[in-house]
Order: C-alpha cells, then sequence, then structure tokens
C-alpha cells in the first residue's frame, strides 16, 4: 500500500479530462448539460470530491482502503503497459532532428536534471503513511516493514523507468510533459487499449486521494486528542 501514494501521484499530475475532451466535446455540443457535466472542471471535480473522495476518505483505519489502493497500483501498472505496447506498434521515434544526443543527453542539459529534481523527489513520496501502516501491521515488525518498504521502491522504480524510457522512445523529441497528452493521438484515432488506460488513469487519481488526506486528518485528530477532555475522538 506504501507504493501507493508515490506511484500514483505520477498519475495523479496528469488531466485525462483533458486529453479526452477534444473527441468527446464537440462545438455543437459543448454547452449540452451532459459535456458541462462530465468535461468542466469544477463540476466534474465537486462531484468527483462528493460523490468518490470524501466517503473513501472516512474510513477510520487505512487497512480499509487497500482494495481500492491495490486497483490504482494495478491501474498505474497498466499504463505502463500501454506505453510499452505503443513503443512495440509504433517503433522508436526517428525524425531529423532525432539523433543519438537527443536520446542521451537531456534536451535542456544539466540544469534541467537539477530543476526537474523537486519531481524525482516527489515520485518517491511515500513514506507518509509509513507509521500507520507499521502500526496496522501484522504482524508488526520492522523487517517485514523493510520488506514492504523495498518492494514499494522496486514496484516506483519499474513503473518509472518502463514509462519514461518507453515514452521517449515512442514520441522522442516531440514527447509531452505528461504522458497522457503524449498517448493522446492514439485514444482520438479510437485505439481501445489506450482508451482503457485513460479510463483506468482516473480510477488512480481517484485511488490515490484517500491515503494523501488519511495524513493529515490523523495528525489532525492526534493532536486535539492531545487536548484535555478530547480523548474520545474517534479518526
Amino acid at each position: 500500500m506504501s507504493s501507493q501514494s508515490s506511484v500514483q501521484e505520477s498519475g495523479a499530475t496528469a488531466d485525462p479530462s483533458r486529453a479526452m475532451k477534444g473527441p468527446i466535446c464537440q462545438a455543437s455540443h459543448e454547452h449540452d448539460w451532459y459535456d458541462v457535466l462530465l468535461l468542466n472542471r469544477i463540476v466534474s471535480s465537486a462531484l468527483a470530491t462528493y460523490i468518490f473522495l470524501l466517503p473513501l476518505s472516512l474510513f477510520e483505519r487505512i487497512n480499509n482502503v487497500r482494495w481500492i489502493s491495490f486497483s490504482g497500483v494495478l491501474s498505474v501498472i497498466f499504463l505502463a503497459v500501454c506505453i510499452v505496447y505503443l513503443l512495440i506498434k509504433h517503433g522508436v521515434f526517428s525524425s531529423p532532428v532525432n539523433t543519438v544526443p537527443t536520446y542521451l543527453w537531456p534536451s535542456r542539459g544539466l540544469t534541467g536534471v537539477i530543476s526537474a529534481a523537486s519531481a524525482y523527489i516527489f515520485a518517491y513520496v511515500c513514506q507518509v503513511n509509513v507509521p500507520h501502516i507499521y502500526c496496522e501491521m501484522d504482524p508488526s515488525n520492522e523487517k517485514h516493514l523493510r520488506h514492504i518498504s523495498f518492494a514499494s521502491v522496486v514496484l516506483c522504480f519499474v513503473v518509472y523507468v518502463a514509462v519514461g524510457t518507453c515514452g521517449f522512445l515512442t514520441y522522442g523529441s516531440i514527447t509531452k510533459a505528461s504522458v497522457v497528452q503524449s498517448i493522446r493521438e492514439d485514444f482520438l484515432h479510437g485505439n481501445s487499449f489506450v482508451t482503457v488506460a485513460f479510463i483506468l488513469m482516473g480510477i488512480a487519481v481517484l485511488a490515490a486521494s484517500p491515503l494523501n488526506i488519511y495524513p493529515l486528518r490523523a495528525a489532525m485528530i492526534d493532536t486535539i486528542k492531545g487536548i484535555p477532555g478530547r480523548t474520545k475522538l474517534n479518526r
């Protein structure tokens, strides 16, 4: 479960609705109620918050969201498989501006790598839930936790390498900042594999939210419990 909040953070920064807006929302229907309901950011975000995110964030124990977490991880893994599939389908991207240095050296040089360091660190943020995961483990011991932590980081690494490497080889110099935007053309052409990946990315984003909210809520409740007369407050 600790891998969930890190693997899915990379997916959470993507916006599947923006990439899907083109083929779904035509000019003649852009003001219809269903287009507003599904593709308007404010409306869709409010619906997702109150219908899905709020109920999922009210569980008392983090163990209660383990299957939701697992579905989110599988969704991101499916995206990685989809990127590998697209590389096999399209082959390595080639154009006059794509030479060997294009693939071996960062386009913005060492400065670009340093500026992206925060994104690299953020991609492996899976420690915020570790204290609560440890408390709910059975058996609860450090050796077991080390195995879980190692498996989580390895899973993150494999997914990131698969998406980053295969995605860049597939799209070369036209690679977008978001992998969802890069595979948008295949979605517009009706590729069913990519369509499923888009849907699962939405599930991954929804599944990641409870794990991001739980530590903050738990910290606030533990703080309030420390106030005299507030010891019976539940999570």
